[in-house]
């Protein structure tokens, strides 16, 4: 039903239309075209009427024949503006211009000056001409009319000379044509393609075309006209009968189109928006809504709740069974390390015994038949490896202390600065006995809050590795630098140096790399993997850059105190 009042509105519609059409153009151009063209006759009598005003042809005659620049400034100038006019132009017997006068805002040299064979042309025929031209501002009108004296009433004496007038077709000519004319006015260029529009024009068969022609006769522009009033008296009534229905089917319309899109359309959507996005927001709305939506939403809403439990539970056992595994892996690794490391620590402790018991055995069989300088080397070597091995079970306690948690650990606040200073003085003697120059910079002052011992510890131990490593002569550099948040101390040798494998297996705990030092000083293999314990337990870090034969160079960063 509301598509048939649709139909049957829209028909009758354009058949009212169509009327209305015909009614209109019978009209329109019956009345329009007089009306149209007796208003562009009298605009250009008032215009021919200004020109053939005698009262100041004789001044005019005398001007053409001696130009007086004065005369035309009171004159000419008061002329133009007194008619409202663009410019005027004044040209002699022999067609040559003499004067001209323009509208300050014109652009200067916007109209051309008229050829002698133009001007022969305009009046071969007739005393007046009237013509337009197209400038590059727009459409220019002219007027022009021959100088004779003021008694030639006819103008039938020989010219004395030739004045033009002229008018650029701006907004508001073309606004008064329109209210002058009752209608809507379109302003066209057709041999230029240009088109100074005024106002749209929609319907091409209800339009009265004016042609505008220049000095030839050629048409160079048109203008269309169409009435403002539409002639709808006969239609009016039929137009009331065929608009009710169609509004009535309008309305009909949208209100079934609200009515489906509040009750299906929206929980639809809600609906699958929901299942896209997995996601339940929206839902609750819908379950105010009808009775069967609110029960498809609780579904969904009970599914998302399922699969979110569901989902939960997967990830808890996964999650579980990814600790498990990481936890197998982790001890499998430290069982192989330990068992490693106690391969590797029954060797380092069996190598200083087999020393100690063998020299002492030598020592008390043939003790007699010894001479001095034998016996001290001999108690020399028993005395290093006892000294090597009480080293490495210190070391393996100290160890054994961190793995187990027993070990003390008190956090004070204090200048790191002054801790590396007294190292420097504590490893001295080494470093003088081996005559390797320590170097030491001004220490800046480095507030870090830590276990004193154990920093003072993992900083003496890689002091006296440095000193260990260089060869006498050498020298041993230890120098402080703070950052924003951390301070960095680094000691650098030209020793030995280390191959990028050695540094590799520096901190780990399942490989030994224990060598003697350049004074084949013993080492315990231990030292670096509690410096590195130390430094880490309280917040540092321990970073090796070393090279065969050109040294190492170790940085140990701790983080600032702030308080």
């Amino acid at each position: 039903m509301v598509t048939g009042f649709l139909i049957i509105s829209i028909l009758a519609y354009h058949f009212s239309r169509s009327k209305e059409e015909k009614l209109f153009n019978y009209a329109y151009h019956q009345n329009t075209t007089i009306s149209i063209q007796s208003i562009l006759n009298s605009r250009q009598r008032a215009m021919n009427q200004s020109l053939e005003d005698n009262s100041a042809w004789d001044l005019m005659v005398t001007f053409v024949n001696k130009p007086d620049t004065v005369w035309a400034r009171e004159n000419l100038v008061t002329c133009r503006q007194t008619l409202n006019l663009d410019f005027i132009q004044v040209y002699n017997l022999d067609r040559k211009q003499i004067w001209a006068v323009h509208d300050p805002d014109m652009k200067v040299g916007l109209v051309q000056t008229l050829s002698e064979e133009k001007l022969k042309k305009l009046f071969q025929n007739s005393s007046t001409c009237h013509f337009f031209e197209i400038t590059d501002t727009g459409l220019m009108e002219l007027y022009g009319s021959i100088i004779v004296p003021s008694l030639d009433i006819a103008r039938k004496t020989q010219p004395r000379g030739y004045l033009f007038f002229g008018k650029l077709w701006d907004k508001d000519i073309i606004f008064n044509l329109e209210n002058s004319s009752n209608s809507f006015i379109s302003l066209h260029y057709p041999l230029t393609g240009k088109k100074a529009q005024v106002h749209s024009i929609d319907n091409k068969s209800q339009e009265i075309a004016v042609l505008l022609k220049d000095f030839s006769g050629k048409e160079i522009a048109r203008l269309d006209f169409l009435s403002k009033t539409f002639y709808k008296a006969d239609t009016r009534l039929f137009y009331l009968f065929t608009l009710i229905p169609f509004a009535l089917a309008i309305i009909v319309l949208l209100l079934f189109y609200l009515l489906i899109r509040k009750w299906i359309t929206i929980p639809v959507n809600r609906i699958i928006h929901s299942l896209d996005k997995q996601d339940p927001e929206g839902l609750d709305q819908i379950r105010e809504g009808n009775r069967e939506f609110r029960v498809i939403a609780e579904l969904v809403g009970e599914s998302f709740e399922n699969r979110k439990s569901l989902e939960k539970e997967v990830a808890e056992k996964k999650k579980a069974e990814e600790r498990i595994l990481k936890y197998a892996e982790e001890l499998q690794e430290i069982n192989i390390s330990k068992d490693k490391f106690f391969s590797i620590l029954a060797h380092d402790l069996k190598s200083p015994f087999h020393y100690l018991l063998g020299y002492s055995d030598l020592l008390r069989n043939e003790y007699l038949t010894l001479s001095d300088e034998e016996r001290k080397k001999f108690i020399g070597i028993i005395h290093s490896n006892s000294q090597r091995l009480y080293n490495l079970l210190d070391n393996l306690l100290e160890w054994s202390r961190i793995q187990t948690g027993r070990i003390d650990f008190e956090m004070e606040v204090f200048d790191l600065a002054r801790e590396v200073k007294s190292l420097c003085e504590t490893v001295s003697a080494s470093a003088t006995h081996k005559n390797i120059a320590l170097e030491s910079g001004t220490f800046n002052q480095a507030i870090i809050k830590a276990d004193r011992n154990m920093i003072r510890s993992a900083l003496h131990n890689l002091l006296i590795n440095a000193i260990k490593y260089t060869h006498e002569n050498g020298s041993v550099s230890i120098k402080t630098r703070s950052a924003d948040s951390h301070v960095e101390v680094s000691i650098n040798d030209n020793g030995i140096g280390m191959s990028p494998d050695e540094v590799a297996k520096l901190f780990r705990i399942d490989v030994s790399v224990s060598r003697p030092g350049t004074n084949n000083e013993p080492g315990t293999g231990l030292g670096l993997i509690l410096t590195k314990e130390f430094l880490e337990k309280n917040g540092g870090s321990v970073f090796v850059e070393s090279e065969p034969g050109k040294g190492s160079l170790f940085r140990v960063t701790l983080p600032l105190y702030k308080a």
